[in-house]
């Protein structure tokens, strides 16, 4: 059991080690604990099974359910073993499936891509495009794209200020808030440099 006790952990090992595997097993945890609500406990689905077992002995093999019952109890051992090499438990389960519905809360993934694929138009995507566009996205959905279009959006978008507009003011609002974003990813990955 590791108890990150409200601490970042930081995955680390050599390519092919099996850390972005870790990390989806518990990404997928989570995501079936908050957004899908399909959560169930070891002791839950050990139950489950014993049921369809129960309603098995009861039933000809010739009944309609008797092979869905087959194959929903394959389907939760197969669930028991995933649990075996991994199990997350929220503190506060029901605080953050409150804190996720009201988007005060999120749940992302970002896949191990190696490259960024941002698509380049031409164009800078306008700031009220992506905002807008991100009102509509899942919480769980891989938005890594999307953010850094607007990180580049807000940054060109903070030049065009300084240089074009002559508003100095204005763009050092935005480098602010890119010093900002700097230091919430050093506390993040606690690294001060």
């Amino acid at each position: 059991n590791i108890n990150v006790d409200g601490k970042n952990v930081i995955i680390t090992g050599g390519n092919g080690c099996g850390k972005t595997r870790f990390l989806k097993l518990i990404y997928e945890q989570i995501s079936a604990q908050i957004e899908q609500n399909e959560y169930k406990t070891h002791e839950k689905i050990k139950q489950e099974i014993t049921n369809r077992q129960s309603w098995m002995k009861h039933t000809s093999p010739t009944d309609r359910n008797y092979f869905s019952w087959k194959q929903q109890i394959a389907d939760f051992e197969k669930q028991l073993i995933k649990m075996e090499n991994i199990n997350v438990e929220l503190v506060d389960l029901d605080r953050y499936c409150i804190d996720f519905n009201e988007r005060k809360s999120l749940l992302r993934y970002f896949g191990a891509v190696r490259e960024n694929n941002i698509s380049h138009s031409g164009t800078i995507d306008s700031l009220k495009t992506l905002r807008d566009e991100e009102i509509s996205v899942s919480l769980s959905q891989d938005t890594s794209n999307k953010f850094e279009r607007y990180l580049v959006s807000l940054y060109n978008y903070g030049s065009h200020l300084i240089a074009r507009e002559k508003n100095k003011t204005k763009g050092d609002k935005v480098d602010t808030w890119f010093c900002f974003l700097q230091k919430q990813f050093q506390y993040l990955f606690e690294d001060d440099s």
